[in-house]
């Protein structure tokens, strides 16, 4: 349903007109004046442009004041004998969105121009230069400056700032003055780098020795380990030999036989011989050392030779008469353990 309005009086279409008046009166002025300077304003308000002033609309006491003489019906609210006027109310509405329209404009503006300024501020900050002298001592840092004093003598002046142009200068005219003093400070410095160098050379020579003496300590080391197999494979054969020619001689031989007196196919640990030993590597290791991986007929021969010798079978029949009662046992489960790792080896050839 439209709103009623009312025709307007002779007498209340001039308030109204003094009214609009008086806020056009107003704008000029806030337009020529900046709020914080509002208190230092030269004119004098009149009666009724204090009775028609409304205060911020954000102020609590305002909003109790309003709703306390607002009327919220037709007639309600108003001294007796007066008559309900809804457009001098609407008028009092938009004066009060008025004033906080523009106390908000005026707010962000400002917030808007702080913004600016930090924006402002920290661009120009990218542009400071600080001596790396001065930025190392305010950053607490420990390491070296960027140069030393002679190469920072030899530096081109113009590609200097002003700060580092001061320091060039100041430092080529102490050289200049106490030039003796320099001249010592140079020789003392190619002193003690030479002794350095000396220092450095002595310490790698030294190392270099250590590293040859190692070598051939590793050398020789090795050339005894080779020797000791050497010994122990060519004591080997020669044992077989004698077993054999014992075994196949016009007379059996009767001298005993104790397990350690046997030529295992090993190398013999220093805590003596045990089952165990006789593994797939350490057989394979005494038998097949120093022999060319490609030269599969001669690897197949030695342990052909090899599986012969410790046949159970055979093995009983030559020597196992032999053997002292009390290693017999221990003998037999050596001879099966070393035929089922031949077996094996000579599988894979």
């Amino acid at each position: 349903m439209p709103k009623l309005k009312l025709k307007r009086t002779p007498e209340e279409e001039a308030a109204h007109q003094e009214r609009k008046a008086l806020r056009k009166e107003k704008k000029r002025k806030r337009s020529e004046h900046s709020y914080a300077s509002s208190s230092k304003r030269a004119h004098k308000d009149t009666d009724d442009d204090v009775t028609q002033r409304r205060k911020w609309a954000s102020s609590d006491e305002d909003d109790i004041s309003a709703e306390t003489t607002r009327p919220s019906k037709p007639g309600h609210g108003y001294p007796r004998g007066s008559s309900f006027n809804p457009d001098r109310m609407d008028d009092d509405v938009r004066d009060a969105e008025m004033e906080e329209e523009m106390f908000r404009d005026r707010l962000f503006g400002a917030l808007g121009e702080d913004e600016r300024l930090d924006g402002l501020e920290s661009h120009l900050n990218d542009f400071v230069h600080v001596p790396d002298r001065w930025r190392n001592a305010a950053a607490g840092s420990s390491e070296k400056v960027l140069y030393e004093e002679d190469d920072f003598l030899k530096l081109n002046p113009t590609t200097l700032d002003d700060d580092e142009y001061a320091e060039w200068i100041r430092l080529g005219m102490y050289r200049k003055s106490h030039a003796a003093e320099h001249a010592e400070n140079v020789r003392r410095k190619a002193a003690a780098a030479e002794r350095r160098a000396a220092e450095k050379a002595r310490k790698a020579e030294s190392r270099r020795l250590e590293k040859e003496a190692e070598e051939e300590r590793r050398r020789k080391k090795k050339e005894r380990e080779l020797a000791k197999k050497s010994h122990v494979k060519d004591e080997y054969h020669v044992k077989w030999k004698v077993l054999l020619g014992e075994a196949n001689g016009a007379e059996l031989s009767e001298r005993p036989l104790e397990f350690d007196e046997i030529p295992w196919p090993i190398y013999h640990p220093a805590s003596g011989v045990v089952e165990e030993d006789f593994t797939k590597d350490t057989i394979s290791t005494f038998l097949l050392a120093g022999k060319d991986s490609g030269d599969k007929k001669t690897r197949k021969d030695i342990l052909r030779e090899t599986f012969l010798r410790f046949h159970p079978d055979k093995f009983e029949g030559r020597f196992m008469r032999r053997v002292k009662e009390s290693d017999q046992e221990k003998v037999r489960e050596a001879i099966q353990q070393i035929s089922r790792v031949l077996n094996h080896l000579l599988e894979g050839h």
